[in-house]
């Protein structure tokens, strides 16, 4: 089952430059949203990867979360405003922090997924503390039980 989209995405075209660990080089940008983009490229950068985007003066830095056949998306280090991008307004298009929330308030989803993976990970913590405890329990008897074994002497 595919992972379902916390918001939608803007189609556009857009040339753009890629700057990574090893070169600067071209790209397209498929599509955007105020926390990703998809792009192609001839030599796509590797899964992983930080990069910085550069259109116009905007750069947007981001992490290479997948790249298959010259296509690849990317997770921004921080939300930006879509429309800002698009319209080439002058200064930051960084969203600030407020926005980032309403977002999730807009979107139940989003909210039950952060919820789901936060109680998953609250579940893992759990599960690994019983079993240190019961392995602490298990060596102290171990230790126990060797302690009383007498050899005896002469034999």
């Amino acid at each position: 089952m595919a992972k379902q989209r916390t918001e939608d995405r803007t189609k556009i075209m857009v040339r753009a430059n890629v700057r990574d660990a090893y070169e600067r080089r071209e790209i397209c940008i498929l599509d955007i949203s105020t926390r990703g983009l998809l792009a192609s490229a001839s030599d796509a950068p590797v899964y992983g990867e930080f990069i910085e985007i550069e259109v116009d003066d905007k750069v947007l830095v981001g992490q290479v979360k997948w790249s298959k056949e010259g296509r690849f998306g990317v997770v921004f280090q921080q939300r930006i405003s879509v429309i800002s991008f698009l319209s080439g307004d002058k200064g930051s298009i960084a969203l600030p922090r407020k926005a980032v929330a309403t977002t999730y308030a807009k979107n139940p989803m989003a909210t039950f997924d952060a919820s789901r993976q936060l109680s998953q990970w609250l579940q893992f913590g759990v599960f690994a503390a019983a079993a240190f405890v019961a392995a602490m329990y298990i060596v102290q008897a171990i230790h126990a039980g060797l302690g009383s074994i007498t050899i005896p002497s002469g034999a």
